[in-house]
């Protein structure tokens, strides 16, 4: 099973252009909640395989939350959910990213898989030029602070007429 699970996260990154994982969940006759009022930074799809959960699904606190959003982050929306519904096998549930959910198995064996979409973002294009930027000398260079302001609006243009070269349409 595992080679088809690869296949099919492979087959889900090149149709959302980004990187996918998938991880197996298994509860064995319990009614306790999973992972309380948690939230991902990533985009998810639960495929409901063998037996059934309780799904509830809240609304975002943060829009577009990242990683450092989600380690900090302790407080879910004060809101009915939006979603709440037991999925039975064969049943698909896309949680968008930020979006708070509570999961709870129904007094039998179950077992879901989640597939998680990371997108690419804004901070991760950003981080990108960063990364190109550092082959470029004149952005290693000191600043030089201890200058008078001539020379420090001179290291500024430079970056600027460099940024503008190569990134800035």
């Amino acid at each position: 099973m595992d080679s088809y699970l690869r296949d099919v996260c492979q087959e889900l990154g090149k149709k959302f252009k980004n990187h996918t994982a998938v991880n197996a969940y298994m509860a064995f006759k319990d009614k306790k909640e999973w992972f309380s009022n948690s939230l991902d930074d990533q985009e998810t799809l639960i495929v409901q395989i063998d037996g059934r959960k309780h799904w509830k699904v809240f609304g975002a606190s943060r829009l577009h939350p990242l990683m450092e959003d989600i380690e900090g982050n302790s407080t879910p929306p004060a809101t009915q959910p939006l979603f709440d519904s037991v999925l039975e096998p064969g049943d698909v549930l896309y949680i968008p990213r930020g979006f708070w959910h509570v999961v709870t198995p129904v007094n039998e064996p179950s077992l879901h898989l989640t597939f998680s979409v990371e997108p690419a973002n804004g901070y991760n294009w950003l981080q990108s030029i960063i990364d190109q930027c550092l082959q470029h000398s004149i952005v290693r260079q000191n600043i030089p602070i201890f200058s008078d302001a001539e020379k420090i609006n001179v290291f500024q243009d430079e970056i600027k007429k460099y940024l503008s070269r190569n990134f800035i349409c």
